[in-house]
């Protein structure tokens, strides 16, 4: 077993068919197929009897017995990367003979030392057919369909211009052998199923035309969640609309694929290919590009095929002796070198040679230093896949690789060595700079001014249509951008208005506040500016005003730093592509402007992230994606998906600092469903960063849903008080959580100390009133001047919270009416009315109307004669000359005093463990466990009711306390024998 048979990586029909037609003129051959995304081959090549053809696995192949090596429809050693142990044992030494049947032209990066059969046919599989025929050998009616079909693919049934002689006379042969017209016609002209027909359409509403050297040419693309046979639709694309050349590019996961046919010889997508790492002919092409992103590679394409013909070649122009580092050398002595010698990027050599490894640039030099990276070996964050020239090359070639790869310098090799580079600051000496239209190229476009009219209100299009007529008196580009389009393409309420200007932001700022008769804000580092005015209604606005801008990072999760760049640009830094759209205003109002496919995934409701390093650079954006996917029902990307894992796996939420965190856990907690957040933010191992002790149990969950009820039920009620969502919902993620489990859970949130002890002392608070709540409704029949008295002064938070908390149903529609009714009330009469019945004004006053308002609520006093009659009586109760202490047992004080006691919340929830609570003037109450609210007030009313001697109440306990609910609550310092002042309270 020495001979093995091989085609390129990713397969067609006429590279399968080559491998079995070619095994005709060599003896005992294996065969090794490298496998396909095309449905069709793989169905097909299943359905093969595999045995009868040699074809084998590749683990099924002794690697050492090879010594021969056919490969066919392919010139290229990077297309063959199957057979890399083959090519691992010639680099050792092995004798290893390699022999080509191809119809591509040559490259400089073909086989060295290689046996090649060229010829000019549309199909390679013609021309091995040839061989075949000139050999007097047969095959069977089953084979020549194989090959019959190999041939029709790659010539489009005889339409492509490639299309030679050969490959008529090659089928002609075929039909002799008796291939099967029928089953041809079954597989490359088959109905389209649903499926299809739906990826078809989309990628005709995806298309692109483009004029190029005198030809249509079409780019459209696709974004698929599973691998799919983007070659058919290619096919079917190009027949149904004749075009003469389609580029189809689908993004699957990490991968884009690259599908190109042409019917013209004018436009190789041959070589547009290869500069994408794939191949193919002047005809038919594709390439697979990985961590890459469909923009990116449609932005290439266009570069070729915009790139005109130069024939001034390298070796005039390079720069030589190129200065360069080993693979050895460290990062910092790297970046070093590039600052020494202002360098943007050097070669990277092989230990001891001036072989190239790879490329270092300093951008990834100074984020891997701020990453404390510096003592990392260069060859660990290299840049490996290099594209490089020889001497000789055209300049054109140079061009082509360092706009459209992204590649900041082009070693140029000669004799497996670099001699020189070539830079983008060599190219600026060379072609003329890119004009600023061009800043828009590769956009898509479409008209939504129907769109603003039917959905905006006549505000709003009023400002769009001043800020539009400032931009052209201004002669600066105006876009609208981000949420405010994104939502209006979801046909959602958004008036918050963000502009970008391509040019003088502040500037034009100016000019719009001066049409709106407002004021202008500055932010000189960020480089924006913002509007604030009144609109038609009388109600404040403000606009945001941004310079187009480039945003980058010092180090993960910093604030970041700007850059003045085109409005593509500005879009680029967004976070994801539905984010990064704009409308025109200056020009062609209504015209929605589209780099990035992100109409295309709000429509497939898709969260796409618009580059591999955006949530490393801004960790918050974890957070935005989940709430985005909540909010519209969409589903994040798998690639976005993996990208988030890879940032929490990195820690990088640890190192975000100041308020960014919590402000985007408070915008969590205002969507519609916080919980079904909080779920998916645990599923990506997002929560258990910021809320370590947070693990969403089913009594967390069911707590959190009963918050979002009452939350909405609240709202609905269009009262004054504002609730602060975020503080309920953190309650119920710290629920059943001690004082200083729930203090150190929640440090991550960076939240202010007083809002910090606010959430503390109401949490305590909520859990206590709602425990003596319940108590209160065990009565048979409760007064509610007792639940009034309860929680009278508690803000509304505290309120839905201890809401959410009870389990009582009888409860339950007390704390309704609360809320809506009783919380509200008040006497029916005034102070005025008190002085038309002849009671002087003075303290008693609150004492009176206190008391009748219990009795309101209580049910004893229904109308105002009635109250009146109450406040005559309680008057005369009271002299009016006497000290409030005087006015001991009235349930009016009492609870006077209660509410001001319960001003004091975080006392509220611990308890005095006392055989007894000892207060002056001999009163004695056996109490073996009381709360110290009670405590409190029993001192006081003991003092109110005359049994205290002095000017203080003094009570005394035993002040060992303990957590009333949990066992391990941290508590305010208290002394055994602490003294308490009465009149404090």
């Amino acid at each position: 077993m020495s001979i093995l048979i091989t085609c390129h990586a990713n397969a067609d029909f006429d590279a399968f068919a080559a491998m079995i037609a070619v095994r005709h003129l060599y003896e005992s051959p294996i065969l090794l197929f490298p496998g396909t995304q095309e449905n069709r081959i793989r169905k097909y090549y299943e359905k093969l009897p595999r045995a009868n053809f040699g074809l084998v696995n590749a683990n099924q192949i002794a690697w050492e017995s090879i010594r021969h090596v056919v490969i066919v429809d392919t010139r290229q050693p990077s297309r063959v990367p199957h057979i890399q142990p083959v090519f691992d044992r010639a680099a050792s030494g092995s004798a290893i003979s390699v022999e080509v049947w191809d119809h591509h032209p040559s490259t400089p990066n073909d086989f060295v030392n290689a046996v090649f059969h060229e010829c000019q046919c549309g199909a390679v599989t013609s021309f091995i057919v040839e061989h075949l025929k000139n050999k007097n050998i047969t095959i069977s009616p089953e084979e020549a369909t194989l090959l019959a079909l190999g041939i029709y693919e790659d010539t489009g049934a005889f339409t492509y211009s490639s299309t030679r002689a050969q490959d008529f006379h090659a089928a002609a042969w075929l039909a002799e052998q008796g291939m099967n017209i029928d089953e041809i016609a079954e597989l490359e002209m088959h109905q389209l199923n649903g499926r299809q027909i739906q990826l078809l359409n989309e990628l005709i509403e995806n298309s692109q035309a483009y004029r190029v050297q005198g030809h249509d040419v079409i780019i459209t693309d696709i974004v698929l969640e599973e691998s799919y046979d983007c070659a058919f639709l290619a096919y079917q694309l190009m027949e149904s609309g004749k075009h003469q050349v389609v580029f189809v590019l689908c993004q699957m996961g990490e991968r884009v694929q690259v599908i190109a046919r042409s019917k013209t010889r004018d436009i190789n997508v041959g070589a547009i290919c290869s500069i994408l790492g794939g191949g193919g002919h002047t005809y038919a092409a594709s390439a697979s590009i990985r961590k890459f992103f469909i923009q990116n590679v449609k932005d290439t394409i266009l570069r070729q095929l915009h790139l005109q013909k130069d024939l001034r070649t390298v070796r005039a122009y390079m720069s030589t002796p190129p200065i360069g580092v080993q693979t050895n050398t460290l990062i910092r002595e790297a970046d070093e070198m590039m600052f020494h010698f202002g360098l943007k990027s050097i070669p990277v050599y092989k230990p001891g040679t001036h072989t190239l490894a790879g490329l270092f640039d300093v951008q990834t030099a100074q984020r891997a230093v701020n990453h404390e990276l510096s003592e990392a070996r260069v060859d660990d964050y290299m840049r490996g896949g290099v594209k490089t020239v020889s001497p000789d090359d055209p300049i054109n070639d140079v061009s082509r690789i360092i706009i459209e790869n992204n590649q900041r310098m082009v070693p140029v090799i000669e004799n497996d060595e670099v001699v020189g580079i070539m830079t983008r600051t060599d190219l600026v000496n060379i072609f003329a700079e890119i004009s600023s239209e061009d800043s828009h190229r590769g956009a898509k476009y479409y008209n939504i001014e129907k769109m603003l009219v039917d959905h905006l209100p006549t505000w709003v299009l009023d400002i769009l249509k001043i800020a539009g007529e400032i931009g052209r008196s201004l002669n600066l580009a105006v876009f609208v951008v981000g949420g405010f389009v994104r939502d209006l393409l979801l046909q959602q309420q958004n008036h918050d208005i963000d502009l970008v200007v391509e040019g003088n932001g502040a500037l034009y700022a100016e000019h719009l506040a001066q049409a709106l008769h407002g004021r202008v804000s500055r932010h000189e580092k960020f480089m924006t500016a913002m509007v604030i005015f009144t609109n038609n209604a009388h109600e404040k606005k403000h606009i945001d005003v941004a310079t187009a801008r480039l945003e980058y990072y010092e180090h993960p999760a910093a604030l970041p730093l700007v850059e003045v760049s085109p409005l593509k640009m500005d879009l680029a830094r967004r976070d994801f592509t539905m984010n990064a759209l704009a409308i025109r205003l200056d020009k062609d109002q209504g015209k929605l402007v589209d780099f990035f496919g992100g109409q295309r995934d709000i429509k497939n409701g898709v969260i796409r992230v618009l580059h591999p390093l955006s949530f490393v650079e801004d960790p918050t954006r974890c957070l935005r994606a989940v709430r985005f996917e909540k909010r519209y029902g969409f589903r994040i990307g798998k690639n976005t998906e993996r990208l988030i894992r890879n940032a929490v796996t990195l820690k990088v939420l640890d190192r975000l600092k100041q308020k960014r965190l919590f402000n985007e856990f408070r915008l969590i907690c205002n969507e519609p469903d916080p919980a079904s957040c909080f779920l998916r933010l645990e599923n990506l191992g997002i929560l258990k960063d910021i809320l370590p002790k947070s693990v969403l149990t089913r009594k967390r969950l069911r707590l959190l849903e009963r918050i979002r009820q009452f939350i909405t039920w609240y709202t609905m009620l269009y009262q004054e008080e504002e609730v602060q969502p975020w503080m309920l919902y953190l309650w119920g993620l710290t629920y059943n959580l001690s004082y200083t489990e729930t203090k150190n859970n929640i440090e991550a949130l960076h939240i202010e100390k007083a809002a910090l002890d606010e959430f503390l002392s109401k949490r305590a608070q909520a859990f206590y009133l709602c425990q003596n709540a319940v108590r209160w409704c065990e009565d048979t029949q409760p007064a509610i001047s007792g639940l009034y008295r309860l929680l009278r002064g508690i803000d509304i938070n505290t309120i839905l919270y201890i809401m959410a908390l009870n389990k009582e149903e009888r409860l339950a529609p007390y704390l309704s009416q609360y809320v809506t009714k009783w919380r509200n009330t008040r006497p029916d009469i005034s102070g005025k009315d008190l002085i038309e019945i002849g009671i002087p004004p003075g303290p008693r006053y609150s004492v009176i109307l206190e008391t009748v308002l219990i009795a309101k609520l209580d049910g004893t006093v229904s109308d105002k004669a009635s109250q009146l009659a109450l406040a005559q009586a309680t008057a005369s109760m009271i002299s009016e000359d006497l000290p409030p202490a005087s006015w001991a047992g009235t349930e009016a004080r009492e609870s006077r005093l209660l509410r001001r006691f319960e001003q004091y919340s975080a006392f509220l929830a611990f308890k005095i463990r006392a055989g007894t609570v000892v207060i002056d003037a001999g009163l004695r109450i056996a109490a073996p466990e009381i709360t110290l609210f009670e405590w409190i007030f029993t001192a006081n009313r003991a003092r109110l009711m005359g049994r205290c001697a002095g000017k203080k109440g003094i009570a005394y306990a035993d002040m060992k306390t303990e957590d009333q609910a949990h066992k391990k609550q941290d508590l305010p310092h208290t002394h055994p024998q602490r003294e308490m002042k009465c009149e404090k309270f």
